[in-house]
């Protein structure tokens, strides 16, 4: 089952990722945002030792995360030391207890800290070949319900039908159409996100609507795969 689910996310990646861009049209769409927020990212580029792990480069590390130095969260005695030595590239995320570990961490994470632990979260699913497609689905699509305003933070500026943002509308939209009624879940997920974001800033609500358009479109396009498969 697992190879099943492996190999078919890894197949509807490769589609959705063909497919012409949707209208972004969210006038249908009736939220009412109130507070602005910045979520830039900063990076800087960084040299590509090994580290004795087969690692062939370390994505840029940034110098900021959410107008806040880095530093601020390197710092920080609560910061898990797995998630520092991620964050610095000594070990990549795979299918194994060390990234299920810090996945769990990045999902209960407290407040002041999930800027920074959802950075490390979009690096996983960066990183992530499909091995993960199953626990680290489930835990991004908790954290994008929970705490949306990080997420579209995270993502500010960033292009719909760029690749981070297809991997993410993918997991989720993997995990979604794997329910029994993949399009209530759907709806579901829009509701709690409405509900955790009625401060977001306007432009922060119409990155979610659209995204969410993103993720609606992988449910219909994986629901008509496995339609086809099953006959």
């Amino acid at each position: 089952m697992n190879c099943f689910r492996v190999s078919l996310y890894l197949l509807f990646l490769f589609l959705f990722a063909c497919q012409p861009a949707p209208s972004s049209d969210t006038s249908s769409q009736d939220f009412d945002p109130t507070a602005p927020a910045s979520g830039e990212v900063e990076h800087v580029s960084t040299k590509d030792p090994d580290h004795g792990q087969g690692l062939s480069a370390i994505p840029p590390q940034p110098q900021s995360i959410h107008g806040q130095p880095v530093s601020v969260f390197l710092d920080n005695p609560e910061v898990a030391e797995d998630a520092i030595a991620f964050f610095k590239g000594e070990w990549r995320a795979g299918q194994d207890d060390r990234t299920v570990s810090l996945l769990k961490i990045i999902t209960d994470s407290p407040e002041a800290l999930r800027p920074f632990y959802f950075y490390l979260m979009d690096r996983i699913v960066q990183e992530s070949n499909g091995s993960l497609s199953e626990e680290l689905g489930i835990r991004l699509m908790g954290f994008v319900r929970d705490h949306p305003a990080i997420f579209a933070q995270h993502f500010a500026g960033q292009s719909l039908d760029g690749a981070p943002l297809i991997a993410h509308a993918s997991l989720i939209g993997y995990e979604l159409v794997l329910q029994q009624y993949p399009m209530e879940s759907y709806d579901q997920l829009g509701e709690h996100i409405q509900a955790n974001c009625a401060s977001c800033a306007p432009e922060e609500m119409e990155l979610l609507n659209d995204f969410l358009s993103k993720v609606k479109e992988v449910i219909q396009l994986q629901s008509e795969d496995l339609e086809e498969s099953s006959e």
